[in-house]
């Protein structure tokens, strides 16, 4: 069952960016940019864990997703493919 256990641990994380968002926003942050980071690196740890059965790798992978967000350039793709963010 490591696609729960992985499905899990994505959904863990976008919970906690949603949470932490919010407290920097000082309200419910759903649609921050962050948010769509995190889900864009759970999807391809899931993918990445299937694909390769190796299941740290894909931990590897959330992380670099999640690092790469940080610049303006990736921060710019990921709202032209969600649309307007609100953080």
């Amino acid at each position: 069952m490591p696609i729960l256990s992985v499905g899990f641990h994505a959904l863990l994380w976008v919970a906690i960016a949603i949470g932490i968002t919010s407290l920097l926003a000082k309200r419910f942050a759903w649609r921050s940019i962050w948010v769509y980071a995190v889900i864009v690196a759970g999807v391809a740890e899931i993918l990445v864990d299937l694909i390769t059965g190796v299941y740290f790798l894909g931990s590897i992978v959330w992380i670099a997703v999640v690092i790469a967000s940080l610049f303006p350039s990736v921060r710019v793709r990921l709202e032209s493919l969600f649309g307007r963010t609100d953080v």
